[in-house]
């Protein structure tokens, strides 16, 4: 079995080698039992918000939010059919500061899940299963954030899915479909709702010592929020591992706006009008290389 692991290996990176000039070629490959995988997410929203009555200004703040999530995949198990992965998280918090009317606000806010590890499991047609390490089931709570946050079990090939095995050209123009953002890329759709504006793939770079390919994008993101809308328009940069069409990094940024009125007493309608900033990072990295099964 290992001397078939190695020859597939060796095939995959022909395969990859000799695809034609200017072009770069989206491998499908399952990590291996004992991957360690290092993850972080982060999230900045900076606004400045007025409110006004009848065209005065009421009221005028700032806010700025940072959602950070840190933590590691650990394969367990990986076959067509059944998976599971260890789970662990360092960090999962948001930190909110801001100088509003009713006075500054700097407050840490900690997920229930951070400090904690857990086991995902997923079989064919059934949900993740998460579980304490001894076995046991997390409270309610701590379930409900994992099946929010955590959608699927360990990393896949969706770009392959999605593009297929055909050399792909650089520049290429990789369409409208939102799910290479909200999959790939693991993009909550929770987020808001997208339309693509552009996605290229733009250029071959080296992360972690891997070949990568660069994809460019800008998107329009809109969201209803209590009496709101907001908008923006983000422009991103995301790297594919070439060898097992894995998202290995993204990052975007944008201007938004947050506009829409409420009704704060009978016969008193306050309008909202904000403006800031979007800017969020996401990265994946090796901590320990898996075995290939004998």
């Amino acid at each position: 079995m290992m001397h078939a692991a190695l020859v597939l290996a060796a095939l995959f990176a022909s395969a990859e080698a000799t695809a034609p000039p200017g072009t770069v070629t989206f491998q499908h490959a399952a990590p291996t039992v004992g991957t360690v995988d290092q993850l972080s997410d982060t999230l900045e929203i900076g606004m400045t918000m007025n409110g006004s009555v009848e065209g005065a200004t009421v009221v005028s703040f700032t806010m700025k939010s940072t959602t950070t999530k840190k933590y590691t995949e650990t394969i367990v198990a990986w076959g067509e059919s059944d998976r599971a992965v260890d789970i662990h998280w360092t960090e999962a918090r948001e930190v909110e500061t801001g100088d509003t009317p009713e006075g500054p606000i700097d407050q840490t806010t900690a997920a229930v899940t951070e400090g904690k590890s857990y086991r995902a499991t997923w079989t064919e047609g059934a949900t993740v299963v998460f579980t304490n390490p001894d076995g046991s089931t997390p409270p309610a709570e701590e379930t409900a954030w994992l099946a929010e946050e955590y959608e699927a079990p360990g990393t896949d090939s969706k770009f392959s899915d999605m593009v297929g095995d055909a050399p792909v050209a650089i520049g290429a123009d990789l369409g409208s479909d939102k799910q290479l953002l909200e999959a790939v890329f693991d993009m909550d759709a929770a987020q808001g709702e997208m339309a693509i504006r552009t996605l290229k793939l733009d250029r071959v770079e080296v992360v972690d010592g891997e070949r990568c390919a660069v994809i460019l994008g800008t998107f329009d993101l809109t969201k209803p929020q209590a009496g709101a809308n907001m908008t923006a328009t983000m422009e991103i940069e995301g790297f594919v591992r070439l060898k097992d069409s894995v998202a290995v990094g993204l990052t975007m940024k944008g201007p938004m706006t947050l506009q829409g009125s409420k009704e704060v007493q009978p016969g008193v309608v306050i309008v909202l009008d904000g403006s800031g900033t979007v800017a969020g990072t996401k990265v994946r990295s090796k901590a320990a290389a898996g075995k290939a099964a004998e």
